[in-house]
């Protein structure tokens, strides 16, 4: 599918080239246009393939326009549509560097010094979803994790308190549940999916549920909390239930006095953040870095409970939001099988 990438604000730049004005250049008529095949979002993993078109200049007197693109490792100008090759496209092959990149294109008049050059950049992420060699890393390990695979994808497991919890997010998005952090399907695997609170009372596999208050109250026990209620904060423990990670070389929790990570419970909470949807809108992403936040199974006024924790307190919260409204990460629970 092709589509038109230079629209999005956030993605692409589009600047006449940097060359003082002094009356004898002019500048190309129309806009700098990108179709890419496939579809390029923000984070992308080694290996994928895009081909890039550029279009959508013209010059006043005829004169053909032809446009180049510059590999952002290399440096690399490759021309790839003039008047006697119309249409040619930018095979792209994303290098396996973890980083993000800027691809640039320049639309120029061909064979003429009368006009200035025209340039528009495409920016991605570079993204392995291994977890712990690939751009998610230090994420903690135990000794009595255990390993499980549902829906393809494997998890670490562990005894917290009286319960079985996975200790990373759900990550098992579908047609019609669940999405991957900025609609990058590469990001599935390292961050989780995002769910409605509706998508998340049907997202966990066959023996596992949605963790309830109950659940709750029992991993707050795990993380120190002496007598926890339903219901209300916790006030204290987030802490014990944060885990430190790094992301692409970036520290995700950022630092705050007020909280000291120690993971103790293992739960190895990661702050992902959340995303609000809008009706025939995409998706929007916030609080990364700061924000951690699950859905529980229990509902109160019409809306779903979630709890949530951020690097500013070690208090664990608890909140009430939209069912459809809010897409939010979940962690599954099942009872410990007695020997």
């Amino acid at each position: 599918m092709k589509r038109s990438i230079l629209y999005l604000a956030f993605f692409f730049l589009s600047l006449a080239a940097c060359k003082k004005n002094d009356g004898t250049l002019t500048f190309l008529s129309g806009t700098l246009t990108i179709d890419s095949t496939p579809e390029v979002c923000l984070y992308h993993a080694p290996g994928e393939v895009f081909f890039f078109r550029p279009g959508g200049l013209q010059a006043s007197d005829g004169t053909p326009v032809a446009y180049y693109f510059t590999d952002p490792l290399s440096g690399t100008k490759d021309t790839i549509m003039t008047a006697a090759h119309p249409g040619t496209a930018y095979r792209y092959e994303v290098p396996d560097v973890l980083k993000t990149l800027k691809i640039n294109c320049v639309g120029f008049a061909d064979g003429s010094s009368k006009y200035y050059t025209t340039s528009a950049s495409c920016t991605f992420t570079v993204v392995d979803s291994t977890l712990n060699s690939g751009s998610l890393r230090d994420f903690p390990a135990y000794p009595e994790d255990v390993e499980e695979t549902f829906f393809g994808t494997s998890y670490a497991t562990a005894r917290i308190g009286g319960r079985c919890w996975m200790r990373q997010n759900l990550a098992h998005v579908t047609a019609t549940s669940g999405i991957p952090y900025e609609a990058s399907p590469v990001m599935r695997k390292v961050f989780g999916g995002y769910y409605t609170w509706r998508e998340a009372q049907r997202a966990c596999p066959d023996g596992w549920r949605l963790p309830s208050e109950e659940d709750w109250m029992d991993l707050a026990h795990a993380a120190g909390v002496p007598e926890p209620r339903a219901f209300e904060p916790f006030p204290s423990g987030a802490g014990a239930l944060m885990g430190q990670a790094t992301f692409n070389g970036t520290r995700l929790w950022d630092f705050y006095r007020e909280v000291s990570i120690t993971d103790a419970s293992h739960f190895s909470a990661l702050p992902v953040g959340y995303a609000v949807l809008v009706e025939d809108a995409a998706p929007v992403f916030a609080d990364m870095h700061g924000y951690a936040a699950f859905w529980t199974a229990d509902e109160q006024d019409g809306q779903g409970v979630y709890r949530y924790l951020t690097g500013r307190s070690d208090v664990v919260h608890v909140a009430l939001a939209s069912k459809d409204g809010l897409a939010l990460s979940v962690r599954c629970v099942r009872d410990v099988e007695m020997p």
